[in-house]
């Protein structure tokens, strides 16, 4: 059997075989909080006073899960769905990681008493790709991100954002996992490599 009869095949297998795209809309309900209270979602822990923990497939920094019960202005009108939404913690930035994925969309409100613009950023591999400045307002607004290819996106301004316990909320997160690069090279090496011994053995063969 020749190797263009063999590749042209796993070919075929390897681009159904391949992962989907996951989209997925991140809303905090399933995080245990206490009737009015927040907790960091996840499994982590507090380094420098600040959680960093893993949930939904991405690890969160500064970020905690909050009930609707939760006694700050305007924090009710924040929850889209279900009963709880998350917010920042004292720090400037809200952050959440992981590997490659699209950033697509997701309710803001702004925990203070006027306008205030956040800045949200898409990094990949150590740099900024992508800039968005949202003008937040008391009412739950959903903004289209458009962020792809991303591996971490940073909520907020060192520059302009106010040091104080709850300055945004966000919920229902809109978020699409994409393959990873490195095992995509993989499968196609692994389909190469099994073509150049179908030739050998076809050549072997013959001789």
């Amino acid at each position: 059997m020749s190797a263009r009869r063999i590749v042209f095949p796993l070919l075929l297998v390897t681009a159904f075989a391949l992962p989907a795209p996951v989209a997925a809309q991140i809303g905090f309900d399933d995080v245990v909080v206490p009737q009015g209270g927040c907790v960091g979602p996840g499994l982590g822990e507090y380094v420098d006073d600040v959680w960093v923990g893993d949930y939904a497939g991405f690890t969160w920094t500064n970020m905690y899960a909050c009930d609707d019960d939760l006694a700050v202005a305007g924090f009710a009108a924040a929850v889209v769905s279900g009963s709880q939404a998350a917010v920042n913690g004292f720090g400037t930035l809200g952050v959440f990681a992981g590997s490659l994925f699209n950033f697509n969309s997701a309710y803001f409100t702004t925990l203070l008493p006027s306008v205030f613009t956040l800045t949200v950023r898409g990094w990949r591999d150590g740099g900024i790709i992508y800039t968005q400045d949202l003008a937040l307002t008391q009412t739950a607004t959903l903004y289209d991100i458009g962020f792809t290819g991303v591996d971490l996106v940073t909520l907020g301004n060192p520059a302009s954002t106010p040091d104080e316990a709850f300055v945004f909320a966000v919920d229902d997160v809109n978020v699409t996992v994409t393959p990873e690069p490195a095992s995509l090279l993989l499968i196609t090496t692994g389909v190469l490599g099994i073509a150049v011994v179908g030739r050998r053995r076809q050549r072997s063969n013959t001789a």
